[in-house]
């Protein structure tokens, strides 16, 4: 239920964290360790730095690293740093060209509670929660 983008974005903070606020690690390296391309940890990695949530050091010894005040976003915050609205389709899951509170498909009201919930669950987690032990 979460985009590409999304789910590389948590991918990638909760590595970072795990490096330490403030530690740079370069793209590549990131993109290695969460299994994610290179292209696409990039430019997830570049909207998280222009909306703040990560800093960006050029040249050598340079990369991404988290922000101190990151590790107490929340999930849904996060994903709104990717997206402009996370928990919003732009259309009909069942594909009806009219499809919203006034002209629901069969699907409209179950899927928006589902987001509601959705939303509601991601906003009760903070990166710093996130960050459990890895089995090895």
């Amino acid at each position: 239920m979460l985009s590409k983008n999304s789910e590389c974005a948590l991918r990638c903070l909760l590595f970072l964290a795990r490096q330490g606020v403030g530690v740079p690690i370069l793209c590549r390296d990131i993109a290695h360790a969460v299994g994610v391309s290179e292209p696409c940890v990039a430019s997830v990695l570049r909207i998280l730095a222009k909306r703040n949530v990560l800093e960006s050091f050029k040249g050598k010894g340079g990369g991404f690293a988290l922000r101190p005040e990151a590790a107490d976003l929340s999930a849904y915050d996060i994903l709104l740093a990717i997206t402009t609205k996370p928990e919003q389709r732009t259309r009909c899951i069942l594909g009806q060209q009219e499809c919203g509170d006034a002209h629901p498909c069969p699907l409209h009201s179950a899927w928006t509670e589902l987001q509601e919930r959705q939303k509601e669950l991601l906003q009760g987690f903070c990166l710093r929660q996130l960050l459990v032990p890895q089995a090895v």
